[in-house]
């Protein structure tokens, strides 16, 4: 056995031995919650496949993140009580949506904050480098920034809306109007919301805002043309890595990362491309008949990979 790595059954004798008893053997519903812990780690979180771990069939976990490891497993099954130690929990149980952005922004916070205060505290050996990893791969595997993002831009809409609340109305500046001898009237001219160009220096565009709905729609605007070019790149990051799939040879987009430490932010990103191909088969066929590759959806499936049957899948490896 490599001296790099702790085995989950070492580990797990370990934490049992601090946390419930240093006179007692382990019991196997222990050893059953902590190994069920580190699957949901491995497989939903860090999203990474056991058996490039795993020898003779135990699995094992790199040195340089067994503190860290080791700390979300006692956060998630050891809580202690009165405290924010819930949140792994229910992390761990998968129990937070996907909505709920609150609880994942404090979950984001909080785990940077036990891997960068507490766990580098008590591990000196722990480098910069695997603390930024992991505390990057668990951030985009909560999306954490969406979180946050949308946090911030709902509260500055919020912030619009109170700072420009004067012009909240409906005066129809521009339209002109005519009475006749019955005194009926009728528009000779109505006035028209500004249309926006977005080539424009964003100065010039403002000067044609007068209420509320103006600005609204000035944010709109820009949001289409934003939306537009984001799936633009995005297209052109699958593409260009089909070519990659294409000249390697490789069988999963994972197979292009190391595997000194579990921790990586790629893998959430290309779970991301898997989810997004998934809703768009046409387009999955089309990059691969352009690129001429195949099973390009699956190349991108990240998480959950040989979850259910590890032993099997390692045999037919």
């Amino acid at each position: 056995m490599s001296e790099e790595y702790i085995t989950l059954q070492e580990l797990s004798e370990e934490i049992y031995k601090e946390q419930i008893s240093d006179k007692q053997t382990m019991n196997e519903s222990f050893r059953r919650s902590i190994s069920n812990k580190y699957n949901f780690l491995v497989n939903r979180i860090v999203m990474r496949s056991k058996l490039d771990w795993r020898y003779k069939n135990k699995d094992r976990i790199p040195l340089r993140d067994k503190s860290i490891v080791k700390a979300l497993l006692i956060k998630s099954y050891l809580p202690k009580p009165d405290t924010d130690d819930e949140l792994f929990v229910k992390w761990f149980n998968n129990s937070i949506e996907e909505t709920d952005f609150e609880t994942i922004i404090n979950l984001g916070f909080r785990v940077e904050s036990l891997i960068k205060d507490e766990v580098a505290y008590d591990d000196w050996d722990l480098d910069d480098v695997t603390i930024d990893e992991w505390v990057n791969a668990i951030h985009s595997s909560i999306n954490f920034s969406r979180a946050l993002s949308v946090k911030e831009f709902a509260y500055e809409m919020i912030q619009l809306y109170d700072a420009s609340n004067v012009l909240n109305h409906d005066i129809p500046f521009g339209d002109l109007i005519r009475g006749n001898e019955y005194g009926q009237r009728s528009y000779i001219w109505k006035g028209l919301h500004p249309s926006i160009d977005t080539s424009l220096p964003l100065n010039e565009v403002l000067k044609g805002c007068f209420s509320q709905e103006d600005y609204a729609n000035i944010v709109m605007q820009f949001m289409h043309v934003i939306l537009q070019d984001s799936q633009d790149k995005t297209i052109d990051f699958i593409k260009a890595y089909a070519e990659l799939k294409k000249k390697t040879g490789y069988s999963c987009a994972d197979e292009m990362l190391d595997k000194e430490s579990l921790a990586s932010e790629y893998t959430k990103f290309f779970q991301n491309i898997y989810d997004y191909l998934y809703d768009r088969p046409e387009l999955t066929k089309d990059i691969e008949n352009e690129i001429g590759t195949e099973n390009l959806l699956n190349f991108f499936k990240m998480k959950d990979r040989n979850a259910k049957n590890p032993k099997k899948a390692n045999k037919d490896k």
